[in-house]
C-alpha cells in the first residue's frame, strides 16, 4: 500500500513540475490563400518564461532563466490551418522552433478550440523512432487574443 502511495505522489510531483502553457496566440492569413491560420506554442512554464523576457529585450533576464532551465525542457508550435472547431492532422502543422522549425510526424488525433471559452483541447499521437507515442503536450488549454487581433 505503501508502494502505491509513493507511485502515486511520484505521479503527482512529475505532472506538477511539467506545468505546460499555452502562449503567443495569433491569428493571420496565407498570404497566397487567404486562409486563416492559428498558431500557438506549448512548453512548461519555465519555458515560456523565457519566451515572454525575450520578447521583451530583457536579455539579463533571459540568460537567468536559460541557466536554471532542465536540460529535458522543450518547446513545441503548433499552426492549425482553416477556422474551424475541430482540427484533424490534416490541418495541423506540428514542429519544434528549434532547430529550424522541425516538424514532428503527427500520427493521429486533432486539435479543438472553443473561440467563446477561450480553450483549445489537444489530443495528438506522434511517431518518434518508428513508435507511435502520446504528444507532450496533449491537454486542455487556456488562451488570450493577442492585444492588436
Amino acid at each position: 500500500m505503501k508502494r502505491l502511495a509513493l507511485i502515486l505522489l511520484l505521479a503527482v510531483t512529475v505532472h506538477a513540475a511539467t506545468d505546460i502553457r499555452l502562449f503567443f496566440w495569433q491569428e493571420s492569413r496565407d498570404a497566397k490563400t487567404g486562409e486563416k491560420l492559428f498558431g500557438f506554442f506549448l512548453a512548461p512554464e519555465a519555458v515560456q518564461k523565457i519566451f515572454e523576457a525575450d520578447a521583451k529585450g530583457h536579455a539579463k533576464t533571459v540568460e537567468a532563466l536559460v541557466a536554471k532551465l532542465p536540460k529535458d525542457a522543450w518547446n513545441y508550435g503548433l499552426l492549425l490551418t482553416g477556422e474551424s472547431k475541430t482540427y484533424k492532422k490534416e490541418k495541423i502543422t506540428l514542429f519544434e522552433p528549434s532547430p529550424c522549425g522541425s516538424e514532428l510526424a503527427l500520427f493521429s488525433g486533432s486539435v479543438d478550440v472553443d473561440r467563446k471559452a477561450g480553450t483549445v483541447h489537444v489530443a495528438l499521437k506522434v511517431t518518434q523512432g518508428g513508435t507511435v507515442i502520446d504528444f507532450v503536450g496533449n491537454g486542455v488549454y487556456q488562451f488570450k487574443k493577442a492585444p492588436n487581433q
